[in-house]
């Protein structure tokens, strides 16, 4: 019966050493990198209030027609500097800025007074699981790379020392690769882009003007406003 119960006992026992052992830190793992590739994992809460705000990026076309298209671009040019924007390019009839999102209603109430508006199309993109997504990874990434330092202060075996500071080194690419994304992402979602289109008016020249007339004429016999 004893025989019995110290083989039944022993496992539970090497067990619990050993489980003791890696939580007080005071032996370093085997495999350092699967050790801590569970710290990398993304983990998300659904109730998270964080995540009823919707990020939108917005891009914006709009369609003017003008009497002449001179000197149009460089007004509308002027306008987005003077309000916190900036041009990415222009052509003689057309123009593509950016512009803080929340001005984005006002610059083409703005620049639809130069003329008559033909089309006007706003399209929006809804990125709040992407920015969810790269904050989870990028604190993940940052968690991975404390864990690690910790470890490095401890070791002292060379092979160790060299494998930790590889997957520092590694886990910092990963947090700078990340932090460009999520800086871009911010970025975008703060300015809209927002392009103008611009037409000018077709001028009848002398003789199209007896033809117009002639038009208005005949058109006036068969139609009564």
């Amino acid at each position: 019966m004893k025989k019995i119960l110290i083989v039944v006992l022993l496992p539970l026992f090497i067990f619990s050493c050993g489980s003791s052992k890696r939580a007080g830190g005071e032996s370093l793992p085997n495999n350092l990198t699967g050790s801590f590739e569970k710290a990398e994992q993304v983990t998300s809460d659904p109730t998270d209030p964080v995540q009823q705000d919707r990020l939108m990026v917005y891009e914006a076309w709009q369609t003017i027609k003008v009497k002449d298209k001179r000197n149009i671009v460089n007004e509308i040019s002027t306008i987005v500097k003077n309000n916190s924007g900036y041009v990415l390019e222009t052509s003689v009839d057309r123009i593509r800025f950016r512009m803080p999102a929340d001005s984005l209603e006002n610059i083409l109430k703005i620049t639809g007074q130069f003329g008559e508006v033909i089309s006007q199309d706003i399209h929006g993109q809804d990125v709040t699981e992407e920015h969810m997504d790269l904050n989870l990874r990028l604190e993940n990434a940052k968690k991975s790379r404390e864990r690690y330092l910790q470890l490095l202060e401890r070791a002292e075996n060379i092979g160790d020392i060299l494998l930790i500071e590889k997957e520092l080194e590694r886990l910092q690419l990963k947090i700078e690769r990340l932090q460009g994304h999520l800086n871009k992402l911010n970025e975008i979602v703060a300015y809209s882009t927002i392009t103008i289109n611009i037409q000018e008016k077709i001028k009848p020249g002398p003789i199209s003007w007896i033809f117009v007339g002639l038009y208005e004429g005949v058109k006036y016999l068969f139609v009564w406003n």
